[in-house]
């Protein structure tokens, strides 16, 4: 590696550990059944991070690894809790920094679960410190990195937050899933990482656990060039076999593959351009009670909603929220009431002039400090609707009062101030859904039954303004709820974007500026190269630029200049990387 300047990164998995379970059995995490995962007939063997002879030994780990060869950076894998261990240590320690029995984690509303959450993040983040420390001892020189991956794919169990990543010189991680979910992930590691850019991992298999099938080259292809489009670093997953051998089939295609990003990678220049952002908050991956859905869900639709209609947005997290007056608008969609000390940085934001949407059964510092509001419990019966009113149809696409917009659930009730301004109401079913014997309709339940409850409220607070929704707009993937939702925010006033793109939403645009230098990279989501897709751009510029390039091909853009803002067209295939100077 060091011959051909290729970098050392060390690999150690942390807590899966078979051998360790195996020979100190004294150390495994134990399940509620008083097994461990592997004794329950799993294949993984589980170590816990508080018990002290397994850190001890770790150490050793480390300092072995160390002494056997030089490093440029370690990666240190699975920093996160796989089950709810119930170990002595896990026990003892509860005991000392709480007092009394350590929770079983299933009463997910008793008085002492969420301090059962906020403790499992606390552990694994000092045991992740522990770890960053003791390589640091042996190591000093090398960069040191976590799989964040878990902070993203899985729930509050796992104990993962950015108080892991922020122990790393960057962030990185491997993660599955459809495009919305990468591009929200994408957005999320390139706004937490310390250093720029963060690294992203994919599979070079569709399956993960079936590694002789590869990816078609234009599934890659799409996965690589979405990655450098948000200026992150490509990392492809794949298994050796186990007679230590891999296929050079593999490698010839990705290094062709690479080799097509490298002549943009000298582009990666500036910072993203974010007009709005979504509020990701990973101390509270949980539902709220009475829904099947939280912050992390929400979140995730809501950055769809944007990047679908060639909106910039970002992603904001828990320690990094320094730069939010940079935003035009801030969305906390299904926020939940846990105490986060972040939230009194946008209560600020919103009264210093910024312009904040939140919804559902949100914190209750939101809904007091920013609506006036006091909550007074949820109304319906499994199924309600949103009944816009007349005066304000025009921001609802169609819906009204006789014809509302349906939603699955119950919706939370307030108690608003004089100066809040309702746009919708609740409005209910002729009949209650649940009873099968009395129905106006066979099918399913129309709407039937109007009332004042409020469901969408507007309200100026400070020299900003508020918008919140009773329902979670943002989730529901029919196409018109994302236009109501960016309609909204239209009413408050955010709509004069940095960047506008008349494109097909199979195709993302993500945008970055370096002084007066604007870099437009647009990236087709579906791997298809037979599809092309016409492409209008509108980008706003302090001054008339000098030319627009399209860098992949090397070709110059017509484009014309007027109120501000540069627009061109052009047709993409499959990628395209735009350059306004």
């Amino acid at each position: 590696c060091k011959k051909n300047n290729i970098n050392v990164v060390a690999y150690y998995s942390l807590i899966h550990n078979n051998w360790a379970e195996i020979n100190h059995p004294d150390w495994k995490m134990i399940e509620k059944n008083g097994k461990s995962a592997r004794e329950n007939g799993g294949r993984y063997g589980f170590v816990c991070p508080n018990n002290g002879k397994y850190r001890e030994f770790l150490e050793e780990q480390i300092k072995e690894m160390a002494a056997f060869s030089e490093y440029d950076g370690v990666f240190y894998d699975m920093p996160f809790w796989p089950t709810l261990c119930r170990c002595d240590a896990c026990k003892a320690r509860w005991k000392k920094e709480v007092g009394g029995d350590l929770p079983d984690g299933e009463d997910t509303r008793g008085a002492q679960w969420g301090t059962y959450v906020k403790k499992l993040q606390d552990w694994m983040a000092e045991f992740c410190s522990f770890v960053a420390e003791v390589t640091k001892k042996y190591m000093p020189d090398v960069t040191i990195e976590f799989n964040n991956a878990g902070i993203v794919a899985f729930d509050w169990t796992a104990g993962s937050t950015e108080r892991i990543s922020d122990l790393a010189d960057y962030t990185g991680g491997d993660l599955y899933g459809d495009p919305a979910s990468h591009s929200f992930a994408r957005k999320y590691f390139y706004a937490i990482t310390k250093n720029q850019p963060f690294e992203y991992m994919n599979s070079r298999c569709l399956k993960l656990y079936e590694h002789t099938v590869t990816k078609s080259k234009e599934r890659l292809e799409c996965e690589i060039a979405l990655t450098r489009a948000h200026h992150g670093a490509n990392f492809i997953i794949d298994a050796i076999d186990p007679v230590g051998t891999t296929d050079k089939r593999v490698y010839d295609l990705l290094g062709e593959l690479f080799a097509k990003e490298e002549k943009l990678e000298q582009y990666n220049r500036g910072k993203m351009v974010a007009d709005a952002a979504v509020f990701f908050d990973s101390s509270a991956q949980f539902t709220a009670e009475g829904y099947s859905f939280g912050n992390k869900e929400t979140a995730v639709a809501a950055v769809r909603k944007f990047t679908e209609r060639h909106i910039p947005v970002g992603v904001v997290a828990n320690g990094h929220t320094e730069n939010l007056s940079a935003y035009q608008c801030i969305l906390l969609t299904g926020v939940q009431d846990f105490d986060n000390p972040e939230i009194e940085k946008f209560i600020k934001y919103a009264q210093d002039g910024g312009t904040l949407y939140f919804d559902g059964r949100s914190d209750k510092r939101l809904i007091s400090r920013l609506l006036g509001a006091k909550e007074d419990g949820t109304v319906g019966d499994g199924r309600t609707y949103i009944a816009p009113k007349k005066r304000y149809e025009d921001v609802f696409c169609g819906f009204s009062e006789k014809y509302p917009l349906p939603f699955g659930y119950n919706l939370p009730k307030l108690i608003l101030p004089e100066d809040a301004e309702v746009l919708a109401t609740v409005c209910l079913p002729y009949t209650l859904p649940k009873d099968n014997f009395h129905f106006a309709s066979i099918h399913s339940n129309p709407p039937g039954i109007n009332t004042d409850v409020p469901a969408i409220v507007y309200r100026k607070t400070g020299k900003g303004a508020v918008i919140w929704s009773a329902a979670a707009l943002e989730l529901d993937e029919r196409e018109v709820f994302g236009d109501i939702l960016i309609g909204l925010l239209s009413f408050a006033g955010v709509k004069d974007f940095s960047v506008f793109a008349d494109c097909s939403t199979n195709v993302e645009t993500v945008t970055f500026k370096d002084g007066d230098t604007v870099y437009v990279n647009a990236v087709s989501i579906i791997p298809d190269k037979k599809c092309k897709y016409p492409l209008k751009l509108s980008v706003k510029t302090a001054k008339k630029p000098e030319r627009v390039i399209e860098l992949c091909e090397g070709k110059e853009i017509s484009f014309c200049y007027e109120n501000g803002r540069v627009n061109f067209s052009d047709e993409i295939a499959f990628e395209a990387a735009y350059k306004i100077q």
